[in-house]
């Protein structure tokens, strides 16, 4: 299992060894002022740059992987904060080490590593007394676990050590005071001055569809394009899909013009103003089009990145017989991180049998117990954190634990965590492809499932099921 956690931290952070910059798009959570406008979140990677406090920047070490820099209304700590920055896998999942990002998540298990975050980076600026339990609405806790919530695009290009050591030192000479406004000052205005430092222009607000406002989709969009018009930037896109469990999943961003003819909440109103919703959607279809998902599927990896650069390359030296190999490339590596409908097809009908062989062996009774399973444990467990700060969830007696790297070590329920994958995989395959994450993911899941139902059939004649050995 150690080798599938080294490439799945290649796949998440594959220019941690260098400088890049990225725009990260969150979806919506529909909760306050997005279930009105759908318009998400926006905030900035930077793999040169880490915390020396959260409100402190520093140059990260060789082996860091880069930390990320989001501005909300207010944070709740001691002081009001413009920002502050987190490292990237805390930001992500809510943990530290990589190989401890888990399978599963809810709320109480995102609030069990907020706290731990707080308890160990935030006690000068976020004390209990004002940032406990009881401040649940404080934005330091969105600085913790964000794929709990939702789906996060990243959209990154090539940086430099100059450029980072100077954003450093102006973050840091700069009074980082909250002035927040939703209208003139808000998360992507923020976002868009920081990318912007980097690259004059590279990030722009659509005011037409926007009414006048930023908006995290339109940056996205602008920027996206300004870093497929310079494929010397190396410019590549990943997705850090939802946590599966049972918190609802996110939905699209929405620029404001989209939101008038898409949202449930009003188009029966624009309907009546027929002129008006013409209008928008005019508008919309002419200048604000833009698919984070298109674009994600399109630049996947970074290694996609060097083929385009490759292909531009060629094309400016009029080498067009080359060509044909590049678009093979570019193929191979885009199935090789999405999958093609012909891989997902066969991971559909392989997962029948061994579904059915579930129900026979009484793992589950139905269809219906394996999607409500995430409820299930969402009710009987108890998120804990083991010695080593791994998530694991406690079942009376029982622990399972909730990583690759040790849901299949001993004292690790085997059948709690063979439930837990049949429920897992099952919601991926009957995903539309936007909610399905990565193929190199989904294999390592693959992987733990087929190793638990070998391990479970085995040993079906046991009267007590005894604590699975980790895979080799």
């Amino acid at each position: 299992m150690r080798g599938t956690i080294l490439s799945l931290f290649l796949l998440f952070f594959p220019c941690a060894s260098r400088a890049d910059i990225a725009l990260l798009l969150h979806e919506s959570t529909g909760k306050g002022v997005s279930e009105f406008t759908s318009a998400g979140h926006s905030a900035v990677y930077v793999s040169g740059i880490c915390m020396d406090t959260p409100t402190r920047l520093r140059l990260c070490k060789p082996d860091e992987e880069g930390s990320v820099i989001a501005n909300y209304t207010g944070f709740g700590e001691n002081q009001p904060y413009e920002w502050n920055i987190a490292p990237v896998t805390i930001y992500l999942y809510g943990v530290e080490d990589p190989k401890n990002i888990p399978l599963y998540g809810n709320a109480e298990l995102r609030r069990l590593l907020q706290e731990a975050y707080r308890q160990k980076y935030l006690g000068a600026v976020c004390p209990q007394a004002t940032c406990g339990a009881a401040t649940s609405g404080a934005h330091w806790r969105d600085m913790v676990g964000s794929t709990f919530a939702r789906d996060i695009y990243s959209f990154r290009v090539r940086t430099t050590l100059e450029q980072d050591a100077a954003l450093v030192e102006e973050f840091n000479s700069l009074p980082n005071v909250n002035h927040y406004n939703g209208f003139t000052r808000n998360c992507a205005d923020f976002a868009r001055g920081l990318i912007n430092r980097y690259f004059p222009g590279s990030a722009k607000p659509d005011h037409l569809n926007d009414f006048g406002m930023t908006s995290p989709k339109a940056i996205t969009k602008s920027f996206a394009h300004y870093g497929e018009k310079s494929p010397e930037l190396m410019f590549s896109a990943e997705k850090f899909s939802q946590l599966p469990g049972p918190v609802k999943r996110s939905v699209d961003c929405r620029k404001g013009t989209e939101v008038s003819f898409r949202s449930k909440k009003w188009i029966i109103p624009m309907l009546l103003r027929s002129n008006e919703l013409a209008v928008f959607m005019a508008a919309y279809a002419i200048t604000g089009r833009f698919n984070p998902q298109h674009n994600y599927e399109k630049h996947p990896t970074a290694h996609m990145a060097e083929l385009n650069l490759r292909e531009a390359q060629l094309k400016a030296q009029g080498r067009t017989a080359e060509l044909a190999s590049i678009k093979e490339a570019k193929k191979s590596e885009r199935e090789g991180a999405i999958g093609s409908r012909e891989l997902w097809a066969d991971y559909k009908l392989r997962f029948q049998p061994i579904l059915a062989r579930a129900y026979q062996d009484g793992v589950f009774s139905n269809r219906r117990e394996v999607k409500t399973y995430f409820k299930e444990l969402d009710r009987q467990g108890r998120p804990d954190l083991d010695a080593n700060g791994a998530p694991v969830l406690r079942i009376g007696d029982s622990t399972v634990g909730l990583t690759r790297d040790t849901i299949l070590a001993p004292g690790s329920h085997r059948l709690i965590a063979y439930k837990l994958m049949l429920a897992k995989v099952g919601a991926t395959l009957e995903s539309s492809p936007k909610n399905r994450g990565t193929l190199p993911q989904f294999q390592s899941d693959w992987q733990i499932l087929t190793h638990l139902q070998n391990v479970e059939q085995a040993s079906s004649a046991e009267p007590t099921l005894a604590p699975p050995q980790r895979a080799q």
